[in-house]
């Protein structure tokens, strides 16, 4: 998609699945009224949540893990990208 990610070990690397996944969500959200509210599971490096960001601008987008090495990473991809102050990692 839209966003360069940095990855690590231990978090899965997006693959063509998921592009589809995020292309699919993109269509549906461009058609809401502004503000949509968007929530990633288990977000790993990011890679939905802040494609989303980036693309929606007016979306609040949440990104969930349960590991510390994976708050990091989503944290610092969305730094890397000046997404932060639309990403709430939790």
């Amino acid at each position: 998609m839209s966003v360069m990610l940095e990855l690590a070990p231990g978090v899965l690397v997006p693959r063509q699945e998921t592009e589809l996944l995020g292309q699919s969500a993109l269509a549906i959200l461009r058609d809401r009224a502004p503000g949509p509210m968007v929530i990633d599971m288990c977000c790993g490096s990011g890679n939905l949540a802040l494609a989303i960001a980036a693309e929606v601008p007016s979306a609040r987008v949440w990104g969930v893990d349960v590991t510390d090495s994976t708050f990091a990473l989503a944290r610092s991809n969305a730094e890397r990208l000046a997404l932060q102050a639309r990403f709430t990692i939790r």
